[in-house]
């Protein structure tokens, strides 16, 4: 249950950015609800995460108000009004802390009476999260972007809260935002209750992470240059009897490497004892291993790519001989750890169920929507064909009854930096994920791409918390705190781009290059340099102008990428040097935006060099050669 603000505050302008913490008070003391606001009080033996709450809730207060706060010690709740974190001030805990579930210490309450502020957690986590959201809800902070001057903080007279209850607890176990890893976005993720894989100390303590390990992990367990050379055996075999340690897999039948990843495993789980999982997923490759004893677990059943490259039109599904080894290495370390998980992607020839071995609950599998997919539609469009290939995977993993988590491709590197506008989409299919029984949720994010993905982050946290969300008051409510007088203009932007590249009928993968151009269409063009023109006149400070330039390069980028590629296209066809020397030119613009006094979060680095090596550089050749 949500209560609303009551009288909470004065707007004095558009607030975007906070003073220091160190700032001098104007008031001795914060007005608080007819009264004086004490301060924040925490138990003598309150944890690390427990002090590091109520720091945050005195410096966003004292940003707020002006006045000054101290952080108070105290066994149990002292007299005046005060602010208390941790669990051991709640008189009625809320049921969901005594609750058997999976959510661990992510729930929390926020209570309100007229003299005191209860903000509480299951766990530590939770705590931070109460605290967060009484700054978010009650106060009217906002958390928009992991930057300096990222944070929202309203200028108050005074507090005046709505006395009331509200309890909460997430939708899904894990919140995984990935792809940034900077401090700044790790403290962003907390504030959303998005969580950060870490292995960091300092962030595991104040709450702000999760221990774990993702991604393609077979030569993490069997490193080649370890084993190969004395033990090929353990490694892929290709069709031609060849074994192979370069862009392969592992041996999955091989008992002797069933029984070092299993120990490795279990070493992990012992030097990490608070880990929640580690993966154990397949190289990023197409191979498997061909040996007489892998072949046994091949069903017939054929991979059909969702793109129409003929060399990957006859894979063979592979899901039977990949479970029969994370099985065989789940019955060894379940015993001692049998609270663990394993993680491991479900994704391309092994995105199916195995048909004819049991699937170990140990095992966590991740349903990575690449193949089959359509970006442009949401994942239960019932007109959409790759769609509807992909929810009939999502049936038959259902029909395991094991633990299901979703790999989910928030942005994509073979997009090559051009807009990824899928707020609205994305909040559909969390929804649709959290109805199938989904506990865990990973985003690939991508690094120097705030400007194109923070809205799709900021409502995919919302909605990760609570899938039934209202997506409109949402964006409404980011546009307004990010952009201030500039958030119409912005909204028409978001809305024109986001439309074109979800509209029916588009197919959206990875292909940039010919893709781009269902997006980027003349019309579309015209009305988002229209908004963007606008936002600019309505800026009323750098604070503003730089949110929009975070916007507006990344879509100059993309005018120019798309621009480059027509050109490109009409030169091979005609052999017109003019229009290969115009696809150099606005190849070489486009590029020159992801070089030149780039704002932090606009454009990546990385991306620029495979954009440059991909295209611009074997196009001045193809320009020197045609002289």
């Amino acid at each position: 249950m949500t209560f609303a603000l009551y009288s909470l505050f004065a707007l004095a302008g558009f607030a975007t950015t906070a003073p220091a913490e160190d700032a001098v008070a104007s008031n001795e003391t914060i007005p608080f609800n007819g009264g004086s606001l004490q301060g924040v009080v925490v138990p003598p033996d309150a944890s690390l995460a427990e002090r590091f709450a109520a720091s945050e809730c005195r410096r966003y207060l004292q940003q707020a108000t002006g006045a000054k706060l101290e952080i108070v010690e105290a066994a149990k709740p002292p007299q005046g009004k005060t602010i208390l974190v941790g669990r051991r001030f709640l008189a009625t805990p809320p049921a969901a802390f005594s609750r058997n579930d999976r959510f661990g210490p992510d729930p929390y309450v926020v209570e309100i009476t007229d003299e005191r502020v209860y903000l509480a957690g299951r766990g530590d986590r939770g705590t931070v999260y109460a605290v967060y959201d009484f700054l978010e809800n009650d106060v009217g902070c906002r958390w928009l972007q992991p930057s300096d001057d990222g944070d929202f903080v309203p200028r108050l007279a005074e507090i005046r809260l709505k006395t009331g209850r509200r309890e909460e607890s997430p939708a899904f176990v894990f919140r995984i935002a990935g792809g940034f890893r900077t401090e700044a976005y790790v403290d962003w993720a907390t504030k959303q209750r998005l969580h950060v894989i870490t292995q960091e100390a300092e962030f595991l303590e104040r709450g702000g992470g999760i221990v774990g390990t993702m991604g393609h992990a077979f030569y993490q367990f069997v490193p080649p240059e370890e084993y190969f050379k004395d033990h090929p055996e353990y490694f892929e075999m290709t069709d031609k009897g060849q074994r192979k340690s370069e862009r392969g897999q592992l041996c999955t039948t091989n008992p002797e490497v069933v029984e070092i990843v299993a120990r490795k495993v279990r070493e992990y789980f012992s030097e990490h004892p608070t880990a929640s999982f580690v993966s154990l997923s397949p190289n990023d490759y197409w191979t498997w291993c061909r040996c007489p004893n892998c072949r046994k677990y091949d069903t017939g059943e054929v991979f059909l790519k969702a793109t129409t490259r003929d060399k990957f039109a006859e894979l063979r599904v592979v899901s039977d001989g990949l479970w029969q080894f994370l099985d065989a290495v789940a019955e060894r370390v379940e015993p001692d750890f049998p609270d663990k998980k394993i993680y491991c992607f479900a994704y391309n020839q092994y995105i199916y169920p195995p048909r004819n071995v049991a699937a170990n609950p140990m095992v966590m599998p991740s349903i990575c929507h690449m193949s089959p997919a359509n970006y442009a539609r949401p994942i239960d469009d019932p007109d959409d064909a790759e769609n509807t290939r992909f929810r009939e995977i999502v049936r038959r993993w259902r029909e395991t009854d094991i633990e299901l988590f979703y790999y989910a491709y928030t942005w994509k590197t073979m997009w090559e930096q051009n807009p990824w506008p899928i707020a609205r989409r994305l909040a559909r299919d969390v929804r649709y994920l959290s109805e199938n029984h989904f506990i865990g949720f990973y985003s690939q994010g991508g690094e120097g791409a705030w400007g194109q993905l923070g809205v799709n982050f900021y409502v995919m946290a919302k909605a990760l918390w609570n899938p039934d969300c209202d997506v409109e008051a949402i964006l409404d409510d980011y546009f307004r705190h990010t952009f201030g007088p500039a958030h119409e203009p912005m909204k028409r932007y978001f809305d024109a781009i986001e439309g074109a590249f979800t509209a029916k009928g588009n197919f959206i993968h990875h292909v940039a290059p010919v893709e781009t151009r269902q997006v980027l269409r003349p019309e579309v063009i015209a009305a988002c340099d229209a908004a963007i023109r606008d936002a600019y006149a309505q800026a009323p400070d750098d604070v503003v102008r730089n949110r929009i330039e975070l916007v507006d390069r990344p879509y100059r980028y993309a005018k120019h990428f798309r621009a480059a590629h027509d050109a490109h296209s009409e030169w091979s066809q005609t052999a017109n040097r003019a229009d290969l020397q115009r696809a150099v030119a606005e190849m070489s613009a486009a590029v020159s935006l992801c070089e030149e006094n780039v704002p932090p979060d606009a454009l990546s680095p990385r991306l620029t060099t495979r954009v440059r090596d991909r295209y611009l550089k074997k196009w001045q050749r193809a320009l020197s050669e045609a002289r």
